[in-house]
């Protein structure tokens, strides 16, 4: 059962844990667009508490971590442009909802280019733009509509 549900029927620990998921991504969000930071005590916190929230078995659960961290790890060794914090994230990402992070990613990765993107080509800027806000929407996309 994902984030939202149309169905109904949430005992008071997983409302609980999906008010905490939910309040720790817009922190991620907010973090990372101020500062290009994201704390490394979210990751774990997030995973221990998908354990309340998606019914997910552990193997599918550290095969999600890995198809969610090891592209986007090869990403930041090789290109230098994005940071650790981002391949943990989708590592995280991968723990709580298995393979189907990718999609997150991929979503995300699009929202991005379409809305930063386009800024930065029409005012031809080179910022470094945030990636974990466009990952972390991309991640409620996927939970809400697979």
């Amino acid at each position: 059962m994902g984030l939202i549900s149309l169905q109904g029927g949430f005992t008071p620990t997983e409302i609980a844990a999906k008010a905490v998921i939910l309040g720790f991504l817009v922190f991620i969000s907010v973090r990372d667009m101020r500062f290009h930071k994201i704390d490394n005590f979210v990751h774990p916190v997030i995973m221990a508490i998908s354990f309340f929230v998606f019914d997910i078995p552990l193997t599918g659960r550290l095969i999600g971590a890995a198809v969610g961290f090891i592209p986007f790890f090869v990403a930041a060794l090789t290109t230098g442009k994005m940071g650790m914090g981002d391949a943990k994230l989708l590592m995280s990402f991968g723990f709580m909802i298995g393979t189907t992070c990718v999609f997150a990613a991929i979503i995300g990765l699009l929202i991005m280019l379409c809305t930063a993107g386009t800024h930065q080509f029409l005012k031809r800027t080179k910022k470094p733009v945030a990636l974990a806000p466009f990952l972390c929407v991309g991640f409620i996309v996927v939970v809400i509509f697979i």
